[in-house]
């Protein structure tokens, strides 16, 4: 009797310890912000931007998530909120780790502005580069503009 308490106490210790290393799946959102009065195709690297500091260009931004978080992207016009739409469409593997398990994620229905993803796999320090697929709407504009842009994710623990 006095064994299998100490076997329990044992494992219980090892259950919490366990439990306080690892940390519960976050959702990260991503925000592409998007010059929609004055992009091109040329200028993407001057009219869109995560927010990241000066000197990171939008193929080096990365994202670090841990397997079980679940990204979200979305996009906004920094020169026209009210009528302008930035909408991600895709999110498409380029090279590296498959972190989402599949070649591509895509929005849920036509209205959708998001793509999420939830990470299925990958190992601290890999990394999966793809591409960002986003269509500019301007005002009522039917003339939908598609550009590309391939940032980075890196998997931590």
């Amino acid at each position: 009797m006095r064994r299998k308490m100490k076997q329990l106490t044992v494992f219980a210790l090892m259950v919490v310890s366990f439990s306080s290393m690892t940390r519960p799946p976050a959702t990260i959102e991503v925000t592409l912000f998007v010059d929609t009065d004055a992009i091109t195709a040329e200028n993407l690297s001057e009219t869109c931007n995560f927010g990241q500091p000066a000197g990171i260009s939008n193929e080096d931004y990365t994202i670090e998530a841990a397997v079980g978080d679940e990204i979200v992207w979305k996009g906004v016009s920094t020169s026209d909120p009210e009528n302008d739409r930035v909408r991600i469409f895709s999110i498409e593997h380029r090279q590296g780790i498959r972190a989402f398990g599949r070649a591509k994620l895509k929005r849920q229905n036509a209205e959708e502005s998001r793509v999420r993803g939830i990470i299925s796999r990958g190992k601290p320090g890999e990394e999966e580069k793809y591409d960002l697929v986003f269509f500019v709407v301007r005002g009522d504009d039917r003339n939908v503009q598609r550009f590309r842009i391939d940032p980075k994710l890196r998997i931590i623990k």
